[in-house]
């Protein structure tokens, strides 16, 4: 394993995180990221820049929304076009009260040089909103116009502790409308958060999740082709929040994650869905550890792409010192 690492953002006086990053059909790299005034932000803004060489220069960020952003995914689509999901900023509010929500869809024909932007209706008076709110996942592809996504949404409390459910969202006319027909994941006595999705070399769908609670082990469950009827949760190998999981060329799983049990960082896991089943761990590895003094809030939240065949570029946000929080770049050579 070789790792080559650049920084694509860094400023002494901004916290960037959340970043997510896109191949383009011509190659380019895109990568979408949150600046704010820290971890948790009193303002914030979304983010854009891209590399023409494959990761090893980057253009300087530019700001895709002045006012909002927050865990940003971003999707090529069959067409070529580019899809940016963001949930604006998590809800602060009772989830009833649902225009303080910002969900916004972002859209590039031009190979990302240029975006148009449009705010998602959450719906009114619902306790369930109409577009993904919180965390949104990339966007899944069944039609050049039917897309699939999942999002969390807080139910509420169950013996003081908020519960989650991570719900299917589609839409049948590229990301206009979307609607809620199926869970993916809930469980009332554990957090189940921050989903990520991946269409099997079978056609099944897999999704990973991070369980929130204090050493517990990722969880991940699949679906029928079109995200209808879910399985059950199971326990992944690895302990990992923010997991992005994808299907590399060679058919086996990728996914990079904040890694919260010892050594702590940034890490990734490698292997077979045969190998995921079995709760096989050896295929886990570092991208970058976490410094002492550092918290487990400023670094780990990734996004990866497949360069070429055994050749991965992961962007992930990392801090070299308290407070402080910067989007990093790995370029992988894999075993």
């Amino acid at each position: 394993m070789n790792l080559t690492h650049t920084i694509l953002s860094k400023h002494p006086a901004r916290y960037h995180s959340f970043p997510d990053v896109v191949k383009t059909m011509s190659g380019r790299l895109i990568a979408v990221f949150r600046d704010a005034d820290g971890h948790v932000a009193g303002e914030r803004r979304l983010m854009i820049t891209h590399s023409d060489d494959s990761g090893e220069m980057w253009s300087v960020p530019t700001v895709l929304d002045p006012v909002c952003g927050h865990m940003p995914r971003i999707s090529l689509l069959p067409d070529g076009s580019i899809a940016i999901l963001d949930d604006g900023a998590p809800p602060n509010h009772p989830q009833g009260k649902l225009p303080h929500v910002r969900t916004r869809l972002f859209r590039s024909v031009d190979d990302g040089e240029t975006f148009s932007g449009s705010v998602l209706s959450p719906g009114t008076n619902r306790d369930v909103p109409e577009c993904p709110t919180f965390a949104p996942d990339r966007i899944l592809p069944l039609s050049d116009t039917e897309w699939i996504t999942l999002g969390q949404v807080r139910l509420g409390s169950v013996q003081f502790k908020h519960s989650f459910a991570n719900f299917v969202y589609r839409t049948a006319d590229s990301g206009k409308n979307w609607r809620v027909e199926e869970i993916a994941a809930c469980d009332l006595n554990r957090k189940i958060t921050e989903p990520s999705m991946t269409r099997l070399p079978e056609g099944r769908i897999l999704a990973v999740y991070r369980d929130n609670q204090a050493g517990a082990p990722s969880k991940w469950n699949t679906a029928d082709g079109d995200g209808t009827n879910w399985t059950e949760l199971c326990h992944a190998p690895f302990c990992g929040q923010r997991p992005t999981v994808g299907v590399l060329s060679d058919r086996r799983l990728l996914v990079t994650y904040r890694k919260t049990d010892r050594p702590f960082g940034t890490g990734a896991w490698i292997g077979t869905i045969e190998q995921l089943a079995a709760g096989d761990n050896t295929g886990e590895f570092m991208l970058m550890p976490l410094n002492d003094g550092i918290g487990l809030g400023d670094m780990g939240y990734s996004g990866w792409v497949e360069l070429e065949p055994g050749v991965v570029y992961a962007v992930y946000h990392h801090a070299d010192e308290p407070g402080h929080s910067y989007i990093h770049g790995v370029r992988i050579e894999l075993d």
